[in-house]
């Protein structure tokens, strides 16, 4: 990385505008730390015969600093809410500047702003020697549209139809490159719900023949992983967008070397959401735990059989570590909520795995039978009847009370999926089912970066 030097903001508005998309604002934190992030969008403003320009009328208290020389920060506040980030260019005398219009993972310039905590409180800063706002250029080569500048219908027609709004276009990564963040600004202008879960990856160490993960079906929704830079940019749009609730899975969430890193990123901006993480507990352990306590993570596992535990999760792995692990889970006092999917080969111990789970410690339990998806897709034949699940409840309500609160999700197919043959609709919908509140109230990040609105569902795009 190359920080930019003075000379690089000696040009006009319109060259430093050009050549800023691509490059990183960088803003360090109150804590310390530096978030970088890939400028997407300029707009150049052109001294005082631009009638666009705040200049365009002269040399006021407010304008003052863009008649500094090119390399000083000039922000001000839009429609008395938005804090906007300009960089001054050119010799000192001529007002020119660049508006940041839009940065990875926040389009808009009030976003940006907000993202990255950036207020009049840095008006005038020295962008080439600053240590709390700057820029840096990895030589990325890019590409950009050209189109005229937004809201500034107070312009001249000739000033209004002018082409200094640049958009970062295609980019091209340094040696063998990355697709993630090309692939997450495809649904960057989508707002997500307030509660969104983030699949961080596709592998697993299990093989459960019933997974209802949709990659089963479809592996390119699995491809290309983001990185970690990619999972923070999600991160930073839930901050924008007020997301509140968010759950970690996979796959395997634990199986991420970074998964602390992107964890710990997100409660720090994100410090009052709640956080969760749901994980087959193959690598749980008390270590782990107290980890995930200290951070406010909140956990969830699935017990998926007892002496059908090893053909339920493809595995030779036995039910006991997992109830070991949540009655150290109570015993810690952090919650640990077990879910169970019932089929046709644990049909017949439903009764008893709940009462596993309940005298173990779980913290909630949810119950619901196969849903016709991923490896289901596959494997029908582990499909139950409804007259076999309303058995299942009526079972589990005739338990004494063993004083865990628990619900039963009763969807058999989603209904978000479109390419599902209406005959599995007539065989497994529920015609009396309650409205599906996907992608009002909830929606999923996929590995690759993809929004969808609900874990069984395909991307819109």
């Amino acid at each position: 990385m190359r920080r930019l030097t003075a000379n690089d903001y000696a040009v006009d508005a319109v060259t430093a505008a050009k050549a800023l998309v691509g490059t990183w604002l960088c803003r360090r934190m109150e804590d310390g730390s530096v978030v970088r992030r890939r400028i997407t969008e300029t707009e150049a403003y052109c001294g005082e015969e631009d009638t666009a320009c705040h200049a365009h009328k002269g040399r006021t208290a407010r304008t003052d600093v863009m008649y500094s020389p090119g390399g000083c920060a000039y922000i001000y506040l839009c429609y008395g809410m938005h804090e906007m980030l300009n960089v001054v260019t050119g010799p000192e005398g001529r007002p020119e500047a660049v508006l940041i219009r839009g940065v990875e993972g926040a389009e808009g310039p009030g976003r940006l702003t907000k993202l990255l905590k950036i207020d009049r409180s840095l008006n005038r800063e020295d962008l080439v020697a600053s240590d709390r706002l700057w820029f840096e250029s990895d030589d990325l080569r890019v590409r950009f549209t050209a189109a005229p500048r937004i809201g500034i219908a107070y312009a001249s027609k000739r000033d209004q139809k002018r082409k200094w709004r640049f958009t970062l276009k295609r980019r091209t990564e340094p040696g063998n490159g990355t697709r993630e963040n090309t692939l997450y600004r495809k649904q960057s202008v989508m707002r997500y719900p307030h509660h969104v879960t983030l699949e961080l990856t596709a592998k697993c160490n299990f093989r459960c023949p019933y997974c209802y993960c949709v990659w089963h079906e479809y592996p390119a929704l699995a491809k290309p992983e983001l990185g970690t830079d990619g999972w923070k940019s999600v991160l930073d749009k839930c901050l924008v967008d007020g997301v509140d609730d968010i759950l970690f899975t996979g796959g395997e969430a634990l199986l991420r070397g970074d998964l602390f890193e992107i964890l710990g990123y997100a409660r720090r901006v994100l410090p009052q959401a709640r956080l969760s993480l749901f994980t087959n507990a193959s690598r749980l352990d008390e270590k782990l735990m107290r980890r995930f306590k200290r951070m406010r993570v909140h956990l969830a596992t699935s017990l998926q059989g007892l002496a059908t535990y090893g053909a339920m999760t493809g595995t030779r792995r036995s039910y006991r570590r997992l109830l070991s692990v949540v009655a150290r889970a109570s015993e810690l006092k952090w919650p640990l909520a077990v879910s169970m999917t019932i089929t046709k080969a644990n049909l017949h111990e439903a009764a008893d795995m709940f009462v596993a789970a309940a005298l173990s410690g779980a913290s909630t339990i949810q119950v619901g039978p196969v849903i016709l998806g991923g490896r289901a897709a596959a494997s029908q034949e582990l499909m139950i009847t409804h007259e076999e699940w309303e058995e299942v409840k009526q079972r589990i309500r005739a338990l004494p009370d063993a004083s865990v609160p628990y619900t039963f999700c009763d969807e058999f197919i989603c209904f978000c999926r479109s390419d599902t043959p209406k005959r599995l609709f007539e065989k497994w919908g529920d015609k009396n089912r309650k409205p599906c509140p996907a992608g009002k109230d909830f929606g999923v990040i996929g590995p690759n970066g993809l929004y969808r609105t609900c874990l069984h569902s395909l991307p819109d795009s």
